[in-house]
């Protein structure tokens, strides 16, 4: 049987968080769905994780920094060009765009430049470390264009893009004046996978509409003269036997036990979300006052526990998210 090709998986953030502190440096693993979806599989097949690690001192993380079972490759980015990709053009152009909010696009013509060379680099690393044949998987709205510049570049990878987020139907990301280059970026890919089946009829519509190309349903993919791009809908798993393992935990068991009785309710509800526009969570705190208005038996016998994280590259819409929930919960 040949050996497996090596894997590299491609995200704009690191699995992993470095902070200084008077002992030295931290490395933190990052808690969030990418990194949770990912880290599993890439602790079991191993690889290599390319991302933007704006603290890293060293180009390569080491298994043994990390405690993870694989490297670690920083990608570079000076600061003006993290703001302005980051939470310019990814989180106020794509976010509201696939999630839509259309009101809270900035079309800035900055960002789109930022965003465009943000992903050249992104390439630049990929091609740095691959080796022919090298399995590349890149995640997520914030490297579009990646898949193409490898593809363009001729770095011989076989490469994958997995779209987490919703995508938009062409009457919405039509607004976009960058919508045929982002597209182009993406079908650089050989297989685009989304969350649901009506992700992949949103781009198919799309890349038909705006690209002219021909498209097919069943399967579904993108043809080219000399190829075709599969696209899937495959959403995203967990690691369940893990998750199983640790609520059977003795320790987790007791602590839930404290919880439930420390609400001293027959139902607790519990959401964890980032402070977000997205997340719903002032129309979820209404949802609750209104459940009690029309159902006051069940008062004090269900609780509602909200958590929520503020997004570090949302902080204008997070102030704003904050001071409504505060006044919502009095």
């Amino acid at each position: 049987m040949p050996a497996p090709q090596r894997l590299l998986v491609v995200s704009h953030r690191a699995p992993v968080e470095v902070s200084r502190t008077p002992e030295g440096t931290r490395v933190t693993r990052v808690l969030g769905g990418l990194t949770d979806a990912l880290n599993p599989m890439m602790e079991e097949r191993g690889g290599a994780w390319i991302a933007w690690a704006a603290p890293f001192t060293d180009d390569v993380l080491t298994p043994a920094a990390t405690g993870l079972s694989y490297p670690i490759h920083a990608v570079r980015l000076r600061e003006p060009e993290v703001s302005s990709f980051n939470a310019g053009f990814a989180n106020q152009v794509l976010w509201p765009l696939c999630h839509m909010f259309p009101t809270r696009c900035r079309f800035q013509p900055t960002y789109w430049t930022a965003y465009r060379q943000a992903n050249e680099r992104f390439a630049a690393a990929v091609g740095a470390v691959a080796e022919p044949g090298s399995l590349v998987w890149v995640n997520d709205f914030h490297l579009c264009l990646v898949p193409g510049l490898l593809r363009s570049g001729g770095v011989p990878v076989r490469t994958g893009l997995f779209w987490h987020v919703p995508f938009p139907p062409p009457a919405l990301f039509g607004i976009c004046p960058w919508r045929a280059e982002l597209l182009g970026g993406l079908l650089g890919a050989e297989l685009i996978g989304f969350q649901t089946a009506l992700d992949v009829r949103n781009f198919l519509d799309c890349v038909q509409h705006f690209l002219g190309l021909p498209v097919a349903h069943d399967p579904a993919c993108v043809q080219f003269p000399e190829r075709e791009v599969r696209v899937v809908a495959l959403p995203v798993g967990i690691d369940a036997g893990r998750l199983r393992a640790q609520a059977a935990d003795p320790a987790i068991r007791t602590h839930a036990r404290q919880l439930r009785e420390a609400f001293a309710a027959e139902v607790v509800l519990l959401g964890v979300d980032r402070l977000d526009y997205t997340k719903g969570i002032p129309e979820r705190l209404l949802g609750f006052e209104r459940f009690l208005e029309r159902h006051p038996d069940w008062r004090r016998r269900v609780s509602l526990v909200q958590i929520t994280v503020p997004s570090p590259f949302r902080v204008p819409e997070s102030r704003e998210m904050k001071r409504t929930l505060d006044e919502t919960v009095g």
